[in-house]
């Protein structure tokens, strides 16, 4: 792959003690990703003063990044799940059954629920969406944030190129 940069907008760690870093990956000086990664703590322990490594470490992986599904394909209520889960600082999305009445049943349908759980197996998300859990109705867990290219910026300015 031609001329691939690495542009870290953050890096945070987490609860878990992972290092989670906000990326744009760029090919020929053009965006082509918005993606956030997690590694190991223990890989990086300098990791505010890692970078460089880091950067390179997502370079080497730039194809497995690139591959990741765009979010803006999906629905907005997995959307939703997707903010959530990045704007938190738990890192983390809990609808609970009464929020779900108030804040979510005049938005979404049964209809958008089958679509979630249908979008959850074609990205193989059972892992980071679950429903009926913990006294929940839906939990959307902290390695949502990194299973898609966050890509919604990168249509915007693409429309706006036209």
């Amino acid at each position: 792959m031609k001329n691939v940069s690495i542009k870290i907008n953050d890096m945070w760690l987490t609860d878990f003690d992972d290092i989670r870093c906000n990326a744009s990956i760029f090919i020929n000086n053009q965006e082509k990703a918005n993606i956030t990664a997690s590694f190991d703590k223990e890989v990086y322990p300098d990791w505010e003063n890692s970078q460089k490594e880091i950067k390179q470490n997502i370079k080497d992986n730039v194809d497995l990044y690139l591959s990741l599904p765009k979010i803006s394909k999906c629905s907005s209520l997995l959307r939703e799940i997707y903010d959530i889960v990045c704007e938190s600082d738990a890192t983390m999305c809990h609808i609970s059954y009464e929020f779900w009445q108030e804040f979510y049943a005049n938005k979404y349908t049964n209809e958008d629920i089958k679509t979630l759980k249908e979008e959850i197996k074609k990205y193989k998300l059972d892992n980071v969406i679950t429903f009926d859990d913990e006294g929940y109705k839906i939990i959307g867990w902290g390695n949502l944030e990194t299973s898609f290219n966050d890509d919604r910026h990168l249509a915007k300015n693409k429309e706006r190129e036209r």
